[in-house]
Formats: structure tokens, C-alpha cells, sequence
């Protein structure tokens, strides 16, 4: 297969996201099991040794790096970082500039389906990530979606707000919420609600 590598340096434009949320803040093991799992992903295009050898700073202080991921035969470039917010949760968030999918996909904006159909194979790629750090490191929530880092936690999550962007809810929350026959089923413990457009 064709594997081209889009390159995209500038930071304008906004982001495409994988927000992942490990509540409460502390876990350190909980964090590089997931880095761990992460980077031994085909699709993810890294120096491996690079970000494990950096354990204990990232685990320290906040920290990013560059990756990328293969959208379908196209290396795009992307951001990860590690957010620790102090006695509230410990974040992984795997950020793609919309500046990139502009340039391999047909982009229209707004970022909806019903006009960018092709959004959906890239929320189905970071939610398969999203699927192997679970299986590793079980997480408290996550989204996908645009600019999703920072929009919500699980401790302001509320049953009207779910569809309103893609959210992964493991099973404990997701029984909370009398979900358990909706959505779709990613691992026995972890189920995705879809984004649903208004109207």
C-alpha cells in the first residue's frame, strides 16, 4: 500500500481530538501502561523508546510530544500530550490538526458527518486507540471529536449531554446512566454513544 506522510507544522486551524480521562490524579502506573499500549500500535508512528524513557518526567509535569498516525494510508502528524490537573484527573490527549485532514479528506466545515462522511473513519481510528489503552489501562472516560480537550469530565458528565459528542463510557458509567442497551459495544467493559446532529 501507498503510505503517504502529511506533514503539518502549524498550530492554527484547530485540532481533532482523543481526550482520555484517568480520574482520580496520581496513578502513575495507570499512565504508562497506556503510553505503553499506545505506542506499540502499528498506526502509531513514533520513537517508542523516546517517550518510555521520559516516564518520570512526563509523569512529573505536563508533557508533549509529536507523533503520527496512519488515516488510511496517509501518516499525519499529531500532537500527544499528558495533562495532570492537581487533585482533580490525569488526562492523555492525542490531538490531530484539522490543517492535516484538510489536506487528505474533502473537508467541509462544520465537522459533521451528514457533509464529511469520511469523519467517521477517523473517529473509528481514535477510538480503536482508545480501545487498546482501555484494554490495558481501564479508563474513567473519553471523547472524540473537535476540540473535545478540556469540555467535559466525567464528574460534570450528565445524562443530557450524552450524544451531544462521541463519548466512551466504561461500565460502571454507563449502568449509572441506564445505558446499558444503548450505544456500541467496544470491549465487554467499555461502550461508545455517537455523536448525534441536531435537527
Amino acid at each position: 500500500m501507498f503510505v503517504k506522510h502529511t506533514q503539518d507544522n502549524s498550530t492554527s486551524g484547530g485540532y481533532y481530538e482523543l481526550s482520555i480521562e484517568f480520574n482520580p490524579t496520581g496513578d502513575h502506573q495507570r499512565i504508562v501502561r497506556a503510553l505503553e499500549a499506545l505506542v506499540q500500535e502499528s498506526i502509531i508512528h513514533v520513537d517508542k523508546e523516546k517517550i518510555l524513557d521520559k516516564e518520570v518526567k512526563l509523569l512529573l509535569n505536563n508533557y508533549n510530544c509529536k507523533i503520527a498516525i496512519d488515516l488510511g494510508g496517509n501518516i499525519v502528524d499529531a500532537g500527544l500530550f499528558i495533562i495532570r490537573v492537581e487533585d482533580e484527573s490525569d488526562w492523555i490527549d492525542i490531538c490531530v490538526p484539522q490543517n492535516a485532514l484538510q489536506k487528505i479528506y474533502p473537508y467541509r466545515y462544520p465537522l459533521l458527518p451528514s457533509i464529511n462522511p469520511w469523519i467517521l473513519e477517523v473517529d473509528d481510528i481514535l477510538i480503536y486507540l482508545a480501545k487498546v489503552i482501555f484494554q490495558s489501562s481501564p479508563f474513567d472516560f473519553a471523547m472524540v471529536g473537535e476540540e473535545v480537550t478540556g469540555s467535559m469530565g466525567v464528574g460534570e458528565l450528565r445524562l443530557q449531554d450524552i450524544y451531544k459528542e462521541n463519548y466512551l463510557l466504561p461500565r460502571d458509567l454507563y449502568q449509572e446512566f441506564g445505558l446499558s442497551e444503548e450505544g456500541e459495544e467496544i470491549t465487554d467493559d467499555l461502550r461508545l454513544y455517537r455523536m448525534k446532529e441536531e435537527g
